[in-house]
Formats: C-alpha cells, structure tokens, sequence
C-alpha cells in the first residue's frame, strides 16, 4: 500500500513544473488529466489519454527537431514527452530523451539552473536504484537551494521526492527530517492553515503510519482536516482526509473514532463517482471490518450486501 501512495505521490510531483509557452501549457493541462484519472483509479482513461499526448508530443518533438536539435524549445518538447514515457514505463525512451536534454540545458542556462534540475528529478526515476536515485535528488535540490534561496515552492517539491525515496528503502529518519521542512517551508510560503500544507502533512503522517507510529500520525492528519474543512473545501480533497483520519484511527484500534468518519466519506464518494467505483466502495469496506470486527453482525451484514450489490 506505501508503494501505491508512493507512486501516486511521484506522478504529482512531476506535473508540478509551472508552463513557459502555450503548447507547454497544453502539455501540462493534458499530462495532469492524465495524471487526475490515474488518482482515480481508472487506469484505462489514464492510459488512453497518455497515449494520445504521446502522440502528439511525439509530433511536436518532431516539428522541434526540424528547427534544430540544440534549441530549449526541443529540449521542453523532450521533457515533457518524457514525462509521458516514465508514465508508460518506457524508460529507456524516456532515457534516451532527458539525457539529450539534459544536455541541451547545461549549455543553455547552466549546470546550476531550475530547467536542468527539473530533468535531474526525471533522471533519478529511470532505475530502480535508489541509492543512485537518492544522489541524483540531492543534486537537484543543491541546484535549487542556490537558484531559489532556502525556501521555494519547486524546493517543497524536492523534499517531497526525496521523503518518497527515503521511505522506499525504509530510511524513516531521513524521510520524517525532508517531510517536516517541507512543512515548515510551505507554511512559510502559504500560511499556516493554507490547503497547501495539506500535501506535505499528509506525506508526514502517511510517513508514520509506514514507521508504525500511528500516535504521531493521528494528530497530523486531524490537523490536516481540519484545514480542509476550514478552507471550505468538499469533494475528493475532503473525502481523502476523513479517510486517512480514518485509516489512522483504524490502525491503532481506534474503531468508534474510524467510523463516523467513514460514514461522511461514502456520500462523498457516491455523489462524486457514483456507487459502483472503488472509491466509494473502499470505505463501505472498511465500515464492514469495523463492525464485524465489534460484533456490530446487523451492521456489518448491510455493508455486505451494499458492496455484493454495488460491486458487480
């Protein structure tokens, strides 16, 4: 479960790269619908619509070529068609394209410029070393620090690739120190109580729960609810924070805490993906372990029937 958060996580991570130009600007609204089915778990949406910005980025690379190959345009049209192939799993296409790149950039703005670490956290997603990976992340956030100052935006993003890593290879310290500054630095940026310190909480207590410290992942959670409900926010960002609440609660055998929570969620989820979605159908799910698990038989039997029913 860590590895799917984890993954999830990483494909928000790489859209985070601000437009320079109208067709980029259309890459990235195409590259995030994408990257939005794959949250919602319709994987055949996500991988129809990758296909199509290949396609034509694909296209686009080609028209670039044709102008010249040491151009930033043709290094923009590489990264973001890229961008797409680590979403396909075609990484040594997506190799071949960020070291061309790459290269272009170094001459272009320099070795410590924003668009060269931008294809350095491209690179350390190609293998599956993480130690390697690690190395590269480190240098693109080094590159960051001296392009930005101490606290940026494209910097939060950093950390948060660097918690991911780290919490891979199980290095909870490492993880917990990049996820608290990342923390700290949004709060900085956007304020205390802005949806934007949701992110990085949420990544802080997803931390902990994988540590088993599920103590110190409740009170990081509630918080991070209780921006979103302050903030107004409903839909999807308010169902994932009632259902982490929720899981955390779970873990630590907190089960009346868990359920109310869960029962907000599911007409959430109803209203936005319908019943039948699996979405909708986890916290019905969870609502039947509940009860089965406090002997709640008459509860636990409808929760059954909603998703032998909603299910098919």
């Amino acid at each position: 479960m860590v590895s799917l958060c984890a993954a999830i996580l990483l494909a928000i991570a790489l859209a985070f790269c601000a437009p320079a130009r109208a067709g980029e600007a259309e890459w990235k609204a195409r590259y995030d619908a994408a990257q939005e089915a794959l949250m919602q778990t319709d994987a055949e949406r996500a991988r129809s619509l990758f296909v199509a910005l290949a396609r034509d980025l694909e296209a686009a690379l080609r028209d670039e070529l044709a102008k010249g190959k040491d151009r930033a345009d043709t290094a923009t049209a590489e990264v973001w068609l890229a961008s797409v192939y680590l979403g396909q799993g075609r990484y040594p296409d997506a190799a071949r394209l960020l070291q061309s790149a790459y290269d272009v950039r170094v001459k272009k703005f320099g070795e410590a410029s924003e668009p060269v670490a931008e294809v350095i956290d491209r690179l350390a997603r190609l293998g599956n070393d993480e130690e390697e990976a690690i190395v590269m992340l480190r240098r693109a956030l080094q590159i960051r620090e001296k392009v930005h100052g101490a606290d940026h935006r494209t910097i939060a993003a950093n950390l948060h690739e660097i918690g991911i890593n780290r919490l891979t290879v199980h290095r909870y310290g490492e993880a917990e120190a990049a996820y608290k500054r990342a923390v700290a630095m949004m709060e900085k940026l956007a304020g205390r109580d802005s949806t934007e310190v949701v992110e990085p909480l949420n990544d802080l207590a997803w931390l902990y729960l994988a540590a088993d410290r599920e103590k110190d992942a409740i009170p990081v959670y509630r918080r991070a609810l209780a921006i979103v409900e302050q903030s107004g926010g409903g839909g999807a960002r308010l169902a994932d924070a009632l259902e982490h609440l929720a899981y955390a609660y779970r873990n630590a055998g907190r089960l009346a805490d868990a359920e109310p929570l869960y029962l907000r969620a599911v007409p959430i989820r109803e209203k936005l993906h319908g019943p039948t979605h699996i979405l909708t159908l986890a916290p019905i799910g969870h609502l039947k372990d509940i009860y089965d698990a406090q002997g709640r038989k008459k509860e636990a039997e409808a929760m059954a029937r909603r998703l032998s029913t909603e299910g098919r």
